[in-house]
This record gives structure tokens, sequence and C-alpha cells, in this order.
């Protein structure tokens, strides 16, 4: 699975945008692992192309194997990021919620913006 499958699958609406960067950042971790591996390879086993394919199958082996293992740490870890997210908008809707108040208490003293303008108090403490 591709990056273009994923855009395929996007535009088509069967991932959401979240699950299509998320799935993107993992094609750009595997896309890593292998290069690391290809260069390690062709490092190790000078020989062309030879040390290049080994170390990509070797580091794709390697990465396969830990990936499951990773799998329970990462949702566990989303989790933990996903409730701090969710507190820090309540947080932030709350402090909004408190600015629109103090503005609709504000203008409700005005009957319009003109006498807004030329209130001597209001503009006295500019």
């Amino acid at each position: 699975m591709g990056l273009s499958s994923l855009l395929g699958d996007l535009n088509k609406n069967q991932i959401s945008m979240d699950e299509f960067v998320t799935q993107g950042q993992i094609l750009c971790i595997e896309s890593g692992i292998a290069a690391t591996g290809g260069a390690i390879g062709q490092m190790l086993i000078p020989i062309p192309v030879l040390g290049s394919i080994i170390g990509t199958v070797t580091a794709n082996f390697v990465w396969d194997l830990q990936k499951d293992k990773l799998g329970a740490r990462e949702q566990e870890l989303k989790e933990m990021l996903d409730t701090y997210t969710k507190s820090i908008l309540a947080k932030v809707d709350k402090a909004y919620q408190d600015i629109i108040s103090k503005i609709n208490a504000t203008y409700a003293r005005y009957n319009s913006l003109i006498d807004a303008a030329f209130d001597v108090h209001a503009n006295s403490a500019v």
C-alpha cells in the first residue's frame, strides 16, 4: 500500500484525513527504515546491488517483527495524546466562551456602535 492508494482511498472517502496523515507517516517511517537498511547493507557487503538488497530485506524483516509489538504501545500513546488534546480544547473552548460573554455584555450596554463610539467613559480609558 503506497501513497497513491492512500490518496485514492481519501478521495473516495474510504478513510478520513486523520487516517490519511497517520498512514502517510507510517509509510515514511517504513521507507526510511528500508533506505537505512539498504545503505547499511551496501556498506557491510560492498558487492554492487547485492548488499543493498540484503540490507533492505533484513531491515524490512526486522521492522515487520517489531511493528506488531509497537502497535499496543502506540495505541496507548495515542489514547493519552487524545485525552490531553481534548482537555486542552475544553480549556480553550471555556476561555473562548468567557471572551464572547464579555464582548456580549459590553455590547449589550450600548444600543448601537454609534453610542459606543461617542461614550465618554469608554473612550477615556483608551
